[in-house]
Protein backbone atom coordinates (compact mmCIF):
# COMPACT_ATOMS: atom_id res chain seq x y z
CA UNK A 1 0.00 0.00 0.00
CA UNK A 2 1.11 3.90 -0.60
CA UNK A 3 2.80 5.26 2.48
CA UNK A 4 1.18 9.12 3.12
CA UNK A 5 2.88 11.46 4.78
CA UNK A 6 1.75 11.34 8.04
CA UNK A 7 2.58 7.67 8.06
CA UNK A 8 5.80 8.45 7.15
CA UNK A 9 6.60 11.31 9.99
CA UNK A 10 5.91 8.31 12.76
CA UNK A 11 7.81 9.87 15.55
CA UNK A 12 9.96 12.37 13.41
CA UNK A 13 10.13 15.57 15.56
CA UNK A 14 9.18 17.72 12.40
CA UNK A 15 8.95 17.60 8.75
CA UNK A 16 11.33 19.98 6.96
CA UNK A 17 10.43 21.64 3.89
CA UNK A 18 12.54 22.29 1.03
CA UNK A 19 11.20 23.67 -2.02
CA UNK A 20 13.78 23.68 -4.68
CA UNK A 21 13.52 27.14 -7.10
CA UNK A 22 17.20 26.66 -8.74
CA UNK A 23 20.71 26.26 -7.79
CA UNK A 24 20.58 29.14 -6.05
CA UNK A 25 17.70 29.65 -4.70
CA UNK A 26 16.62 26.89 -2.34
CA UNK A 27 13.66 27.40 0.17
CA UNK A 28 14.46 25.51 3.68
CA UNK A 29 11.83 26.94 6.27
CA UNK A 30 11.33 30.00 4.63
CA UNK A 31 15.00 30.64 4.20
CA UNK A 32 17.03 31.33 1.32
CA UNK A 33 19.98 29.04 0.65
CA UNK A 34 22.12 28.08 -2.56
CA UNK A 35 23.32 24.62 -3.38
CA UNK A 36 26.51 25.07 -1.41
CA UNK A 37 25.19 26.44 1.37
CA UNK A 38 22.46 24.19 2.26
CA UNK A 39 23.93 20.70 3.52
CA UNK A 40 25.33 22.43 6.69
CA UNK A 41 22.01 24.29 7.53
CA UNK A 42 20.11 20.98 6.91
CA UNK A 43 22.89 19.37 9.41
CA UNK A 44 21.49 21.97 12.33
CA UNK A 45 18.04 21.08 11.98
CA UNK A 46 18.93 17.35 12.15
CA UNK A 47 17.62 15.46 15.22
CA UNK A 48 16.85 11.78 13.61
CA UNK A 49 16.83 9.51 10.92
CA UNK A 50 13.38 9.42 11.56
CA UNK A 51 12.77 12.77 10.00
CA UNK A 52 10.91 13.81 6.74
CA UNK A 53 12.30 16.25 4.41
CA UNK A 54 9.62 17.13 1.87
CA UNK A 55 11.23 18.25 -1.28
CA UNK A 56 9.43 20.39 -3.54
CA UNK A 57 9.89 21.34 -7.37
CA UNK A 58 8.03 22.80 -10.12
CA UNK A 59 7.88 19.96 -12.95
CA UNK A 60 9.76 21.29 -15.27
CA UNK A 61 12.65 20.93 -12.96
CA UNK A 62 15.37 18.88 -14.51
CA UNK A 63 15.55 15.28 -12.89
CA UNK A 64 19.26 15.36 -12.30
CA UNK A 65 18.73 19.03 -10.18
CA UNK A 66 16.16 16.67 -8.15
CA UNK A 67 18.46 13.67 -7.59
CA UNK A 68 21.60 16.50 -7.05
CA UNK A 69 19.24 17.78 -4.21
CA UNK A 70 18.10 14.34 -2.60
CA UNK A 71 22.37 13.78 -2.82
CA UNK A 72 23.08 16.83 -0.65
CA UNK A 73 19.86 16.32 1.87
CA UNK A 74 21.06 12.35 2.49
CA UNK A 75 24.91 14.06 2.98
CA UNK A 76 23.39 15.63 5.86
CA UNK A 77 22.15 12.42 7.44
CA UNK A 78 18.42 12.79 6.24
CA UNK A 79 16.86 9.29 4.93
CA UNK A 80 13.38 9.74 4.30
CA UNK A 81 12.56 11.97 1.16
CA UNK A 82 9.26 12.53 0.43
CA UNK A 83 8.98 14.32 -3.43
CA UNK A 84 6.06 16.77 -4.34
CA UNK A 85 6.03 18.11 -8.10
CA UNK A 86 4.92 21.09 -7.87
CA UNK A 87 4.74 24.44 -4.77
CA UNK A 88 2.22 24.08 -2.62
CA UNK A 89 1.43 27.16 -3.04
CA UNK A 90 0.80 26.43 -6.71
CA UNK A 91 -2.06 24.04 -5.99
CA UNK A 92 -4.85 26.00 -4.92
CA UNK A 93 -4.05 29.01 -8.02
CA UNK A 94 -6.02 27.60 -10.29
Amino acid sequence: PLLRLMDLVGNAQQVLHVIYENDSSILLQDKRYGIADLEPALKEKFVSKEQVVRLSAEKKTELQKVISLMDVIRSAGFERIFVATERPDQRNAR
